[in-house]
Protein backbone atom coordinates (compact mmCIF):
# COMPACT_ATOMS: atom_id res chain seq x y z
CA UNK A 1 0.00 0.00 0.00
CA UNK A 2 1.25 3.32 -1.08
CA UNK A 3 1.52 5.81 1.78
CA UNK A 4 -0.38 8.97 1.29
CA UNK A 5 1.33 12.39 0.72
CA UNK A 6 2.56 14.33 3.59
CA UNK A 7 2.41 18.24 4.08
CA UNK A 8 5.17 20.44 6.52
CA UNK A 9 3.93 23.79 7.11
CA UNK A 10 6.75 26.85 7.75
CA UNK A 11 4.52 30.02 8.50
CA UNK A 12 1.19 30.25 10.78
CA UNK A 13 0.67 33.42 10.60
CA UNK A 14 -2.62 34.99 8.72
CA UNK A 15 -2.29 33.75 5.63
CA UNK A 16 -1.59 30.07 7.58
CA UNK A 17 -4.22 30.51 9.84
CA UNK A 18 -6.84 31.85 7.31
CA UNK A 19 -6.91 29.74 4.08
CA UNK A 20 -3.68 27.18 4.31
CA UNK A 21 -5.63 25.67 7.53
CA UNK A 22 -9.08 25.57 5.68
CA UNK A 23 -7.66 24.63 2.44
CA UNK A 24 -5.82 21.28 4.18
CA UNK A 25 -8.54 20.41 6.31
CA UNK A 26 -11.02 20.14 2.97
CA UNK A 27 -8.21 17.83 1.72
CA UNK A 28 -7.54 15.59 4.74
CA UNK A 29 -8.60 12.03 2.95
CA UNK A 30 -5.84 13.41 0.29
CA UNK A 31 -2.80 14.24 2.53
CA UNK A 32 -1.41 14.32 6.12
CA UNK A 33 -0.42 17.43 7.65
CA UNK A 34 3.02 16.41 9.75
CA UNK A 35 4.45 19.30 10.82
CA UNK A 36 4.12 22.68 11.22
CA UNK A 37 7.42 25.54 12.08
CA UNK A 38 7.14 29.10 13.18
CA UNK A 39 9.59 30.40 15.52
CA UNK A 40 6.16 31.79 17.19
CA UNK A 41 5.64 29.03 19.27
CA UNK A 42 2.19 30.24 20.54
CA UNK A 43 1.13 30.52 16.72
CA UNK A 44 2.10 27.34 15.95
CA UNK A 45 0.51 25.97 18.60
CA UNK A 46 -3.01 27.39 17.56
CA UNK A 47 -3.10 25.80 13.66
CA UNK A 48 -1.08 22.61 15.15
CA UNK A 49 -4.55 21.65 16.83
CA UNK A 50 -6.13 21.41 13.55
CA UNK A 51 -4.29 18.68 12.66
CA UNK A 52 -4.50 15.92 14.61
CA UNK A 53 -1.08 14.22 13.27
CA UNK A 54 0.64 17.10 13.49
CA UNK A 55 3.59 18.22 15.44
CA UNK A 56 5.44 21.30 15.68
CA UNK A 57 9.03 21.00 15.13
CA UNK A 58 11.54 23.24 17.49
CA UNK A 59 13.31 24.86 13.88
CA UNK A 60 13.27 24.89 10.51
CA UNK A 61 15.80 21.74 10.28
CA UNK A 62 13.76 19.52 12.65
CA UNK A 63 11.02 20.02 10.72
CA UNK A 64 12.60 18.81 7.11
CA UNK A 65 14.05 16.18 9.11
CA UNK A 66 9.97 14.94 8.64
CA UNK A 67 10.28 13.78 5.00
CA UNK A 68 7.33 15.32 4.42
CA UNK A 69 6.18 15.75 0.16
CA UNK A 70 5.66 18.82 0.40
CA UNK A 71 6.87 21.99 2.24
CA UNK A 72 4.44 24.77 2.11
CA UNK A 73 6.59 27.81 2.41
CA UNK A 74 4.15 30.26 4.53
CA UNK A 75 7.15 32.34 5.73
CA UNK A 76 8.45 36.14 4.67
CA UNK A 77 9.63 36.33 1.03
CA UNK A 78 13.80 37.15 3.21
CA UNK A 79 13.61 33.75 3.60
CA UNK A 80 12.06 31.70 0.91
CA UNK A 81 14.77 31.05 -1.18
CA UNK A 82 17.42 29.50 1.69
CA UNK A 83 14.16 27.21 2.79
CA UNK A 84 12.86 26.28 -0.54
CA UNK A 85 16.98 25.38 -1.29
CA UNK A 86 17.14 23.41 1.49
CA UNK A 87 13.26 22.04 1.63
CA UNK A 88 14.79 20.82 -1.83
CA UNK A 89 17.70 19.44 -1.57
CA UNK A 90 16.07 17.36 1.61
CA UNK A 91 13.99 15.43 -0.97
CA UNK A 92 10.58 17.48 -0.76
CA UNK A 93 8.37 19.30 -3.08
CA UNK A 94 7.88 22.84 -2.30
CA UNK A 95 5.06 25.11 -2.54
CA UNK A 96 5.69 28.77 -1.50
CA UNK A 97 3.80 31.89 -0.92
CA UNK A 98 4.50 35.10 -3.33
CA UNK A 99 6.80 36.90 -4.42
CA UNK A 100 9.03 33.53 -4.88
CA UNK A 101 12.08 35.53 -3.74
CA UNK A 102 12.87 39.02 -3.54
CA UNK A 103 15.83 39.22 -6.41
CA UNK A 104 15.98 37.62 -9.84
CA UNK A 105 18.79 35.89 -8.76
CA UNK A 106 17.54 33.99 -5.45
CA UNK A 107 14.50 33.00 -8.07
CA UNK A 108 16.96 31.88 -10.32
CA UNK A 109 18.57 29.69 -7.78
CA UNK A 110 16.04 28.34 -6.40
CA UNK A 111 14.66 27.43 -9.64
CA UNK A 112 17.82 25.65 -11.00
CA UNK A 113 17.83 24.01 -7.77
CA UNK A 114 14.34 22.24 -7.82
CA UNK A 115 14.93 21.15 -11.62
CA UNK A 116 18.80 19.73 -10.44
CA UNK A 117 16.86 17.98 -7.80
CA UNK A 118 13.78 16.61 -9.84
CA UNK A 119 11.69 18.34 -7.07
CA UNK A 120 8.50 20.23 -7.92
CA UNK A 121 8.87 24.30 -6.74
CA UNK A 122 5.36 26.34 -6.84
CA UNK A 123 4.49 29.38 -6.32
CA UNK A 124 0.89 29.93 -5.31
CA UNK A 125 -0.57 32.89 -7.49
CA UNK A 126 -3.97 32.22 -6.58
CA UNK A 127 -5.29 34.80 -8.68
CA UNK A 128 -4.64 32.48 -11.67
CA UNK A 129 -7.17 29.78 -10.31
CA UNK A 130 -9.90 32.39 -10.14
CA UNK A 131 -12.81 31.08 -12.73
CA UNK A 132 -12.68 34.65 -14.28
CA UNK A 133 -9.37 34.23 -15.02
CA UNK A 134 -9.42 30.76 -16.83
CA UNK A 135 -12.30 32.79 -18.70
CA UNK A 136 -9.88 35.82 -19.76
CA UNK A 137 -6.89 32.98 -20.90
CA UNK A 138 -9.40 31.27 -23.18
CA UNK A 139 -10.92 34.43 -24.43
CA UNK A 140 -6.76 35.77 -25.36
CA UNK A 141 -6.09 32.47 -26.75
CA UNK A 142 -9.15 31.97 -28.97
CA UNK A 143 -7.95 35.24 -30.63
CA UNK A 144 -11.87 35.87 -30.80
CA UNK A 145 -11.06 39.14 -29.35
CA UNK A 146 -8.30 40.29 -31.47
CA UNK A 147 -5.15 41.81 -30.96
CA UNK A 148 -4.42 43.35 -27.54
CA UNK A 149 -3.98 47.74 -27.60
CA UNK A 150 -3.95 48.62 -23.87
CA UNK A 151 -4.72 47.42 -20.03
CA UNK A 152 -5.19 49.31 -17.55
CA UNK A 153 -5.47 47.59 -13.94
CA UNK A 154 -5.72 48.54 -10.30
CA UNK A 155 -5.50 46.75 -7.30
CA UNK A 156 -5.47 47.91 -3.64
CA UNK A 157 -7.34 49.56 -0.85
CA UNK A 158 -6.52 50.74 2.31
CA UNK A 159 -4.36 48.38 4.21
CA UNK A 160 -6.33 45.67 6.25
CA UNK A 161 -4.17 43.08 6.49
CA UNK A 162 -3.32 41.49 10.04
CA UNK A 163 0.45 41.77 10.34
CA UNK A 164 2.04 40.36 13.17
CA UNK A 165 4.67 43.28 13.80
CA UNK A 166 6.36 46.12 11.39
CA UNK A 167 8.84 43.94 9.91
CA UNK A 168 5.96 43.93 6.93
CA UNK A 169 6.44 47.04 6.30
CA UNK A 170 10.70 45.99 5.75
CA UNK A 171 12.28 46.14 2.38
CA UNK A 172 14.87 43.54 3.72
CA UNK A 173 12.04 41.37 5.08
CA UNK A 174 9.20 41.62 2.54
CA UNK A 175 11.32 42.85 -0.54
CA UNK A 176 8.92 45.70 -0.82
CA UNK A 177 6.21 47.65 -0.64
CA UNK A 178 2.95 47.21 -2.92
CA UNK A 179 4.46 46.67 -5.56
CA UNK A 180 6.33 43.22 -4.27
CA UNK A 181 3.12 42.17 -2.66
CA UNK A 182 -0.11 42.88 -4.55
CA UNK A 183 2.09 44.05 -7.38
CA UNK A 184 2.98 40.85 -7.88
CA UNK A 185 -0.20 38.94 -8.63
CA UNK A 186 -1.31 42.25 -11.28
CA UNK A 187 2.07 40.86 -13.25
CA UNK A 188 1.39 37.03 -12.81
CA UNK A 189 -1.76 37.48 -14.90
CA UNK A 190 -1.00 39.88 -17.43
CA UNK A 191 2.20 37.93 -18.15
CA UNK A 192 0.27 34.56 -18.05
CA UNK A 193 -2.46 36.02 -20.24
CA UNK A 194 0.03 37.89 -23.09
CA UNK A 195 3.50 36.40 -22.42
CA UNK A 196 6.74 38.18 -21.44
CA UNK A 197 5.97 41.98 -20.73
CA UNK A 198 8.67 44.87 -21.44
CA UNK A 199 9.64 47.69 -18.68
CA UNK A 200 8.36 51.26 -19.73
CA UNK A 201 8.84 52.93 -16.14
CA UNK A 202 8.09 53.09 -12.71
CA UNK A 203 7.07 55.27 -9.91
CA UNK A 204 6.62 55.33 -6.13
CA UNK A 205 5.77 57.41 -2.90
CA UNK A 206 8.54 55.47 -0.70
CA UNK A 207 10.61 58.14 1.00
CA UNK A 208 13.01 56.02 3.18
CA UNK A 209 10.53 53.09 3.42
CA UNK A 210 8.36 50.75 1.74
CA UNK A 211 5.67 52.56 -1.17
CA UNK A 212 2.10 52.38 -0.09
CA UNK A 213 1.24 53.58 -3.82
CA UNK A 214 3.19 52.78 -6.96
CA UNK A 215 2.33 53.19 -10.71
CA UNK A 216 4.04 50.48 -13.12
CA UNK A 217 3.98 50.79 -16.94
CA UNK A 218 4.80 48.03 -19.43
CA UNK A 219 4.20 47.01 -22.52
CA UNK A 220 2.82 43.51 -24.17
CA UNK A 221 3.85 44.00 -27.55
CA UNK A 222 2.68 47.37 -28.69
CA UNK A 223 -0.08 47.51 -26.35
CA UNK A 224 0.23 49.98 -23.33
CA UNK A 225 -0.57 48.68 -20.05
CA UNK A 226 -0.47 51.15 -16.58
CA UNK A 227 -0.97 48.91 -13.39
CA UNK A 228 -1.67 51.47 -10.01
CA UNK A 229 -1.23 49.71 -6.86
CA UNK A 230 -2.26 51.10 -3.59
CA UNK A 231 -2.88 50.52 0.16
CA UNK A 232 -4.35 53.10 1.22
CA UNK A 233 -7.17 54.49 -2.14
CA UNK A 234 -10.32 52.61 -1.77
CA UNK A 235 -11.55 52.30 -5.47
CA UNK A 236 -12.96 48.96 -7.62
CA UNK A 237 -10.37 46.57 -8.32
CA UNK A 238 -10.06 45.25 -11.95
CA UNK A 239 -8.34 45.03 -15.03
CA UNK A 240 -9.63 46.68 -18.20
CA UNK A 241 -8.14 44.78 -21.61
CA UNK A 242 -8.91 47.17 -25.17
CA UNK A 243 -8.50 44.71 -28.10
CA UNK A 244 -9.48 45.59 -31.61
CA UNK A 245 -12.92 44.44 -31.41
CA UNK A 246 -13.75 44.83 -27.90
CA UNK A 247 -13.45 45.12 -24.53
CA UNK A 248 -12.72 42.44 -21.07
CA UNK A 249 -13.31 43.80 -17.96
CA UNK A 250 -11.98 41.60 -15.07
CA UNK A 251 -12.76 41.96 -11.60
CA UNK A 252 -11.33 40.01 -8.25
CA UNK A 253 -14.72 39.89 -6.93
CA UNK A 254 -17.47 38.28 -8.11
CA UNK A 255 -14.51 36.06 -9.47
CA UNK A 256 -16.79 33.63 -11.42
CA UNK A 257 -17.09 35.68 -14.82
CA UNK A 258 -15.83 38.52 -16.84
CA UNK A 259 -17.69 41.48 -18.47
CA UNK A 260 -16.89 41.14 -22.45
CA UNK A 261 -18.08 43.72 -24.50
CA UNK A 262 -18.01 43.72 -28.27
CA UNK A 263 -17.60 46.84 -30.28
CA UNK A 264 -21.51 47.92 -31.54
CA UNK A 265 -22.85 45.78 -28.78
CA UNK A 266 -24.11 45.83 -25.18
CA UNK A 267 -21.69 44.32 -22.59
CA UNK A 268 -22.58 40.87 -21.43
CA UNK A 269 -21.47 38.58 -18.81
CA UNK A 270 -19.33 34.99 -19.35
CA UNK A 271 -19.46 33.21 -16.01
CA UNK A 272 -18.09 29.99 -15.03
CA UNK A 273 -21.43 28.08 -14.06
CA UNK A 274 -19.79 25.25 -12.76
CA UNK A 275 -17.55 26.97 -10.45
CA UNK A 276 -20.57 27.19 -8.19
CA UNK A 277 -19.68 27.97 -5.33
CA UNK A 278 -15.65 28.13 -5.76
CA UNK A 279 -13.80 30.45 -3.27
CA UNK A 280 -11.11 32.40 -2.55
CA UNK A 281 -9.77 28.81 0.05
CA UNK A 282 -10.79 27.04 -2.99
CA UNK A 283 -7.56 28.70 -5.11
CA UNK A 284 -5.48 27.33 -2.06
CA UNK A 285 -7.06 24.09 -2.32
CA UNK A 286 -6.45 24.06 -6.22
CA UNK A 287 -2.74 24.98 -6.41
CA UNK A 288 -1.96 21.78 -3.74
CA UNK A 289 -4.09 19.39 -5.46
CA UNK A 290 -2.07 20.41 -8.51
CA UNK A 291 0.91 19.43 -6.97
CA UNK A 292 -1.18 16.07 -5.89
CA UNK A 293 -1.82 15.21 -8.78
CA UNK A 294 1.52 16.65 -10.48
CA UNK A 295 3.38 13.81 -8.61
CA UNK A 296 0.43 11.33 -9.31
CA UNK A 297 1.21 11.49 -12.72
CA UNK A 298 -1.90 13.80 -13.93
CA UNK A 299 -2.43 16.91 -15.76
CA UNK A 300 -2.30 19.59 -13.10
CA UNK A 301 -2.53 23.97 -13.46
CA UNK A 302 0.63 24.81 -11.58
CA UNK A 303 2.84 28.06 -11.50
CA UNK A 304 6.31 26.96 -11.86
CA UNK A 305 9.35 28.73 -10.45
CA UNK A 306 10.36 28.60 -13.49
CA UNK A 307 7.54 30.80 -14.82
CA UNK A 308 8.13 33.05 -11.93
CA UNK A 309 11.65 33.92 -12.27
CA UNK A 310 10.31 36.74 -15.08
CA UNK A 311 7.96 37.90 -12.65
CA UNK A 312 10.68 38.94 -10.00
CA UNK A 313 12.74 40.27 -12.25
CA UNK A 314 10.94 42.49 -13.50
CA UNK A 315 10.14 43.93 -9.96
CA UNK A 316 13.43 43.65 -9.52
CA UNK A 317 13.89 46.02 -12.58
CA UNK A 318 10.97 48.05 -12.08
CA UNK A 319 13.15 49.31 -8.02
CA UNK A 320 15.93 49.67 -9.94
CA UNK A 321 14.68 52.50 -12.05
CA UNK A 322 11.95 53.44 -9.79
CA UNK A 323 11.35 57.53 -9.47
CA UNK A 324 9.32 59.59 -6.96
CA UNK A 325 5.92 59.55 -7.85
CA UNK A 326 4.32 63.16 -8.24
CA UNK A 327 2.50 63.68 -4.79
CA UNK A 328 1.15 67.36 -4.73
CA UNK A 329 -0.95 66.65 -1.56
CA UNK A 330 2.52 67.02 0.24
CA UNK A 331 4.55 70.41 0.87
CA UNK A 332 7.65 71.60 -0.96
CA UNK A 333 9.53 71.11 2.44
CA UNK A 334 7.99 67.60 3.17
Amino acid sequence: MTARPSIALVGCGAVTSRYYVPALASLRDRVDVVGLFDSDTVRAEEVVRHFPKARGADSFEALLNMGASIVILASPPVAHADQAIAALRAGSHVLCEKPLAPTAEEAAAMAATAAEQDRLLCVNMVRRHFPASRIVETLVASGSMGALRSVSAFEGGPFRWPIRDQSYFSREVSGGGVLADVGTHVVDLLTGWFGEAGFVAYRDDAMGGVEANALLELAFGGAPAVIRLSRDWGRPNGIEMVFEKGQVRWRPEPMHGVEVEFQGERPLRLEDEAAGAFGFVDCFTAQITGMLDHMAGRAARLVTAQQAVSTVALIERAYAGRRAMDMPWLEAAQ
